[in-house]
């Protein structure tokens, strides 16, 4: 997929609109088609941010605790990306989670849960869905805090190669 050309303007559109995605949403799980963007555009805006965050700091245009503060903003809302799958996946597992509600809440229901094969399977893929989607939220955390490291040190050594 190609990358549209950003500027400061369009990919701060990008993360404010996703960000009201994220406000609304409070569950580990969520269906792709809410995302005002496409998860692409809305990495590429994240990682063009975290540069201009960078260039910005590393020339003293911010202080450091806001810096720190907007790049662990920018980290966890790349890592929450994970939790946006298809809309059939995601709309099972909500279904799975208000049934396992129920028979939580319902000791007639617990015993029939029991005897029920067909509701221990879906609890099971549902388990196994959201464990999965922890699993690639803790990489993608660690992939753009490696991303955020790399550009730093780009960002500093241009501005130490532009002072020579």
């Amino acid at each position: 997929m190609d990358k549209k050309p950003l500027n400061q303007d369009i990919a701060l559109k990008i993360i404010t609109d996703y960000g009201s995605v994220l406000k609304e949403s409070n569950s580990q799980i969520n269906p792709v088609s809410v995302l005002p963007h496409m998860i692409d555009e809305i990495k590429h805006a994240i990682v063009f941010t975290l540069q201009m965050l960078e260039s910005h700091y590393q020339r003293g245009a911010c202080d450091e605790d806001e810096y720190r503060k907007n790049i662990e903003n920018l980290v966890d809302s790349y890592a929450k990306l994970s939790t946006f799958i298809d809309d059939e996946t995601a709309q099972r597992v909500f279904e799975i989670e208000n049934v396992a509600k129920k028979i939580l809440t319902d000791k007639k229901a617990r015993e029939i849960m029991g005897r029920n094969i067909t509701i221990q399977r879906d609890l099971d893929f549902a388990k196994e869905v959201l464990d999965g989607l922890e699993k690639k939220q803790a990489v993608m955390k660690t992939a753009i805090i490696s991303e955020a490291e790399i550009i730093r040190q780009g960002v500093k050594n241009t501005i130490q190669a532009s002072m020579n």
